[in-house]
């Protein structure tokens, strides 16, 4: 069994003597620093909601950096407060890379466009949330495709928010969506899902946005539907990062269900990432890939060689399977 290697100013910052903490962090750092019974440091993550959060970073990974260490921290204790994204909390650094990189072009968009239309007809004046938006990129292909709908960008970071390709982009999260009660037809979440702490209190919420009948749209990677997935085929780390953290199909599709939702589809979508694997592997940036600031910097560096010794070979487009859960 992993023991956890939680760091000083980790504890510090956890220390009961501060008494803004829930109490949930307060008994955290209470098990944390018991160094002696690790047994029960795992149990009672296990047991612990809030607890977990903290521990798909920190336990078992002793050269955690230290951005990841703060930003997981300051996640576990906004969701102890009531707030509702994210795992990963994005900085500058972050947004820049994944403005640069992480835009599909329209051989990859058009792919989700035709799974999306499967389940929506999309309409003159129909509004269409996009939840968790990132630097709107999405937002700019729901425009783009169909220019007579009204788009409703959200996005809790602030960086995010102020590098997005379209304007407005709403502050806002999981918990807190600024629309009004059954004004929503459709709601899109694009690789958003693992940042959603308190999965039933987000259903809760994007019930009362919705009218009756709207799609949710849930675009993701999900546990043990790796085989797609290129970063899990030169990072096979990520591989454990993802079933530990993400949320399975299974865990959303009842977490939903306590606000009446059921499930209309579930498929796999093909989408061209890249041009080729060289391109990839040359405009790759970490911070873009949650999945990647999930694993400890030597895993980082081997997967990053195998990707660059691939390249030098590689031919065709680079090809990844993405899955798209739509609830009702």
């Amino acid at each position: 069994m992993p023991q956890l290697h939680p760091r000083r100013s980790l504890t510090d910052v956890l220390s009961p003597s501060n008494g803004a903490l829930p109490a949930a962090l307060v008994a955290l750092h209470s098990v944390l620093t018991d160094a002696d019974n690790p047994y029960r440091v795992i149990q009672w993550l296990q047991r612990s909601r809030t607890a977990q959060l903290l521990a798909r970073i920190e336990g078992g990974r002793r050269d955690c950096d230290v951005k990841r260490s703060t930003s997981l921290l300051r996640s576990v204790i906004a969701a102890g407060s009531g707030w509702c994204m994210a795992l990963i909390e994005y900085d500058e650094a972050d947004a820049a890379a994944f403005q640069a990189t992480r835009h599909l072009g329209d051989g990859a968009l058009g792919a989700w466009r035709e799974a999306i239309t499967r389940y929506l007809d999309p309409q003159p004046g129909m509004r269409l949330l996009d939840l968790g938006c990132g630097t709107g990129s999405w937002s700019q292909a729901f425009q783009t495709w169909w220019p007579a709908t009204d788009v409703l960008a959200v996005e809790p970071s602030p960086a995010m928010r102020d590098r997005a390709v379209v304007a407005p982009v709403l502050a806002g999260d999981a918990a807190d969506i600024p629309a009004g009660d059954a004004s929503i037809d459709a709601v899109w979440l694009s690789t958003v899902v693992h940042h959603i702490p308190d999965l039933p209190a987000a259903a809760r919420e994007i019930r009362r946005v919705a009218k009756p009948g709207a799609p949710v749209f849930i675009r993701s990677a999900f546990p043990g539907r790796h085989e797609g997935i290129n970063l899990c085929r030169f990072w096979p780390e990520t591989i454990t990062a993802l079933n530990d953290n993400y949320p399975s199909v299974a865990t959303i599709e009842a977490a939903f269900a306590t606000s009446g939702f059921t499930t209309a589809g579930l498929e796999p979508v093909a989408q061209v990432s890249a041009p080729s694997l060289p391109e990839a592997a040359t405009g790759l940036r970490r911070e873009a890939h949650t999945l990647l600031q999930l694993i400890n910097d030597d895993a980082y560096a081997k997967g990053l060689e195998r990707l660059h010794a691939a390249a030098r070979t590689a031919t065709g487009p680079l090809i990844d399977v993405l899955d798209l859960l739509v609830l009702r």
